[in-house]
């Protein structure tokens, strides 16, 4: 059945479909909505195998990438912080000043929020009667999946505009090697600042306003400390870079967002690389999760100091 619409609200539409059956949201002839692919993250030559999580292009695929907050409107406002950059003049005697750049908390006030993981529903192209489709992972049909299979639907809706769902019943899908398309992994080898930023210039102009000067800054700290290398988010994990220190199995991620932080990963490298956002962004399975605020330094410090 071809759902073509804005948006659904309820499994109204998949009514027919049995409680218990495994489905699949998809889209068929994958050369109708090729720039659209592109657009998502994927990268050409499209092929069979090819997996990302869909970059933002509107609500639906924002929550879907980087989650959401529940705004606790009821109670009383607290007061946040975020970094900013702070020039000014600085006696150097003499009758002499000098111009000094350094980062500062900046408070404002909002209400209390909690946040909601991101669903981080990743997309895989297959073939399917000679021809590339794009799939959504499995889901079984029942009301406990009620919530996912319409924000899968949606998913569909918004990026494509239409979406088919695929049954068990009569369709034998077969998933080729999946490939991920989440992470850039950029020349290995330690570089100096002068070399990698020019690598990363494109990252860096994504953040906005006034927090492009604070995030080039934490780059650079992060690399004086000489990462084995260094991995650029593509899709929904645009806006996200991971410096490698490979031999302590150590990983820092960044992010050119305000309000946000530095996640520090264990593991290895491939693992962390299959993980879905939502999973690298949750509790349990990071080491540490330093706040962006002035105290940033001093920790990111503390913590690479103790791995060389």
């Amino acid at each position: 059945m071809l759902i073509k619409q804005t948006r659904i609200i309820n499994l109204s539409k998949l009514s027919y479909i049995d409680e218990g059956e495994v489905i699949r949201i998809a889209i068929d002839n994958l050369e109708r909505f090729k720039d659209r692919v592109v657009e998502i993250g994927f990268k050409t030559p499209i092929k069979a195998g090819d997996t990302i999580l869909p970059k933002t292009v509107g609500a639906v695929s924002n929550r879907n990438a980087n989650g959401d907050y529940e705004i606790h409107r009821d109670q009383e406002k607290e007061t946040c912080y975020r970094m900013i950059e702070w020039t000014y003049k600085q006696w150097a005697g003499r009758g002499k000043t000098v111009e000094v750049t350094d980062s500062t908390d900046k408070a404002y006030e909002r209400y209390p929020r909690t946040f909601i993981p991101p669903q981080s529903v990743e997309l895989t192209v297959i073939e399917k009667d000679k021809k590339l489709i794009i799939i959504s992972p499995e889901i079984t049909f029942n009301q406990e999946n009620k919530d996912i299979i319409v924000h899968v639907v949606n998913l569909f809706l918004e990026i494509f505009g239409e979406c088919r769902v695929l049954n068990n019943k009569n369709q034998v899908i077969k998933i080729p090697e999946v490939i991920k398309l989440n992470w850039e992994v950029l020349p290995k080898g330690k570089m100096p600042w002068k070399k990698r930023k020019i690598q990363i210039k494109n990252f860096i102009n994504r953040a906005k306003g006034t927090n492009k000067d604070v995030v080039k800054k934490r780059l650079e700290e992060i690399n004086k400390f000489e990462p084995d290398f260094t991995a650029i988010g593509n899709g929904g994990f645009n806006g996200y870079i991971i410096h490698g220190f490979i031999d302590k199995s150590l990983y820092v991620l960044e992010s050119i967002y305000t309000n946000n932080a530095t996640y520090v990963l264990e593991n290895d490298w491939e693992f962390i690389s299959k993980l879905t956002k939502g999973q690298i962004l949750n509790n349990d399975l990071h080491k540490e999760r330093i706040i962006h605020t002035k105290s940033w330094y001093k920790k990111i410090n503390k913590l690479l100091n103790d791995i060389n």
